[in-house]
């Protein structure tokens, strides 16, 4: 999974750690677990192994009403796995639909940027964040029909 407040917010992190999702790796879990313990190239293995999974969960910037989906992140955890994992998941709160693309784009930077940033300076105790890494579906993959799959929740999620 990718490193997002919704997700978070949906309850899909907590349900990780529960006795139901006994069986399924937890790549982001175990790269945490292997970093803390000093032991960065298995975490960094690890995080490899997450990208290229089988399904890959993530939330998005936003939506436009035209399809479009667009993210962005300061390290690629959030998006890096929508590129190579077998499916990719992507959960939004509706409040993340916009208009067009350009709206979208918009929204990454002057709404989403910003509440990142303060949530980083709390979390990481850093500067904040940025757009290092933006991605955009425009119209998808035509061999690869089916590969990217969003779940809308009527909610306020992330942001």
């Amino acid at each position: 999974m990718g490193a997002s407040t919704t997700l978070d917010e949906v309850g899909f992190i907590e349900w990780l750690k529960s006795d139901d999702a006994k069986g399924i790796k937890n790549y982001k879990g175990e790269a945490a677990a292997a970093e803390a313990a000093g032991k960065q190239g298995e975490a960094a293995t690890l995080r490899r192994q997450g990208f290229a999974s089988d399904i890959f969960f993530s939330g998005a910037s936003a939506i436009s009403e035209t399809g479009e989906i667009v993210t962005g992140d300061l390290t690629g955890t959030r998006s890096s796995g929508l590129f190579t994992a077998g499916h990719g998941v992507v959960i939004v709160g509706s409040h993340k639909i916009v208009k067009s693309y350009d709206d979208a784009v918009d929204r990454l930077y002057n709404f989403q940027l910003p509440l990142e940033s303060a949530r980083c300076r709390i979390a990481y105790k850093i500067a904040g964040s940025s757009v290092n890494n933006m991605f955009a579906i425009k119209s998808g993959n035509p061999w690869g029909k089916g590969h990217i799959h969003v779940i809308i929740v009527n909610e306020l999620v992330g942001f």
